[in-house]
């Protein structure tokens, strides 16, 4: 019996033949496309088959144009499989290698990465997926890029290396300094012979600082006090060596007349010692100094302990004392010692006596304690609450006074960072009585 022809044959077979001609086509443009680039391109259709492979990929994976591993048709994890078995993705499992490198093309997703192949050379390569189904894959020799980034990899590591050698250095030099800088300080021993007792806290904001303090003893009393230099780190420490020198002469020199006089003696030597020139201690220029002359100096409160009596002095530092009737503060004049272009508003030097049967404690500070940030704003601590601290622990013994003291400051602080050095002095001079 004979079939009887279908009707929708050739309608069948002209649909195939017309996507065919789509095939070739596409593949005629991929062709023409991928001839004019320098990146390796490689093309496959939605079943993951190669659709297309232009000469710089082969080139970079060493396949000849006649290559079946990189065919028309073929699955992509075949090539991949082939690269694979020939060292591409180095040593491992091969069907690991290959399934890591199809999970992104299966999942549809971009992706980008700089491989470096068995030869030495660097490849981009990034992964595209089509909206027919397929995926677009590049291959871009980026080996001079790379090579440059190492290079500059290698310079960076090269200078930081250098910089924390130097940095080393420098930390270990200023460590030295801080011992230096340590050793010209009063010892304990020292303080502990002139005094009943006292509570010392020294916190340079860097590791050497502008802040010290003093002691003395001398055959009519025993001198002490603190000062706060220019600046803190290093430049802070080199001026409380200056500081620290006139200090000491001027005390040699003049010290029997009292704080007063030992602070007007060495005003005169710091201005002299840096250059400043000008006119006796407390009394203001004629003119504006030199820009040129260095505008530094250092504030400072200065007592003499002599029998009978407590004589203070201050240029840009006071202290508050403790007698039987609560806490009281001696203000320093106005502006410190040196200063050549703030000697217009600085005072005159003063001198307190102080009854020494009406001196209990005595508590020194520098402007750092007072300048500590905290609270809501980040406001200083002030004068203010600190006297208001030392006041609310007075009934306490001498220690835990100056501990509580010092605890409201930190209190306050709530772990925000210093702003400059700090330095807190006290000193027990009668014991037992509160």
């Amino acid at each position: 019996m004979t079939k009887a022809p279908d009707p929708f044959a050739g309608g069948r077979d002209d649909a195939a033949a017309a996507g065919r001609r789509d095939e070739d086509v596409t593949a005629a443009l991929l062709r023409e496309a991928g001839g004019g680039i320098t990146q390796g391109l490689l093309v496959v259709d939605a079943e993951l088959r190669i659709v297309f492979v232009n000469a710089p990929y082969r080139a970079f994976f060493g396949l000849e144009p006649d290559d079946p591993h990189a065919r028309t048709g073929l699955p992509l994890a075949e090539l991949l499989r082939h690269h694979g078995q020939h060292g591409e993705y180095g040593s491992g499992d091969v069907d690991a290698q290959v399934a890591a490198r199809m999970q992104p093309v299966l999942q549809r997703r971009s992706w980008s990465l700089d491989r470096q192949q068995p030869g030495g050379r660097y490849l981009n390569i990034t992964g595209n997926p089509l909206p027919s189904g397929g995926f677009v894959f590049t291959f871009t020799d980026v080996t001079e890029r790379v090579r440059e980034r190492e290079r500059l990899d290698a310079l960076v590591r090269a200078r930081t290396a250098e910089l924390e050698e130097v940095n080393a250095k420098l930390v270990e030099g200023i460590e030295y300094a801080r011992i230096l800088q340590r050793s010209t300080q009063p010892s304990d021993a020292m303080l502990q012979d002139s005094f009943i007792d006292h509570y010392l806290l020294f916190r340079p904001l860097d590791i050497v600082g502008g802040d010290f303090y003093f002691c003395a003893p001398k055959d009519y009393g025993v001198y002490f006090g603190i000062a706060d230099c220019t600046g803190h780190g290093v430049p802070g420490a080199l001026m409380t060596m200056l500081a620290r020198t006139v200090l000491r002469q001027a005390v040699d020199e003049v010290g029997a007349e009292g704080p007063a006089a030992v602070l007007a003696f060495a005003d005169r030597l710091t201005r002299m010692s840096l250059g400043q020139g000008g006119p006796e201690a407390g009394q203001p220029p004629a003119r504006a100094p030199d820009r040129g002359v260095p505008d530094n100096g250092f504030d400072i409160v200065f007592c003499l302990l002599a029998p009978g009596e407590v004589q203070v002095a201050g240029a840009g530092l006071g202290l508050l004392w403790q007698g039987p009737d609560g806490i009281r503060e001696v203000a320093g004049r106005r502006g410190g010692l040196g200063y050549a272009r703030r000697r217009r508003s600085a005072g005159v030097l003063t001198q307190s006596v102080l009854p020494r049967s009406e001196v209990r404690r005595l508590f020194l500070a520098t402007d750092g304690l007072y300048d500590h940030p905290g609270g809501d704003r980040g406001f200083g601590f002030g004068r203010r609450r600190w006297l208001d601290a030392v006041e609310a622990a007075r009934g306490l013994g001498f220690q835990a006074q100056c501990a509580a003291a010092v605890q409201a400051l930190e209190a306050y602080g709530g772990g925000r960072p210093r702003r400059d050095d700090v330095t807190f002095l006290a000193l027990d001079l009668d014991r037992g009585r509160g």
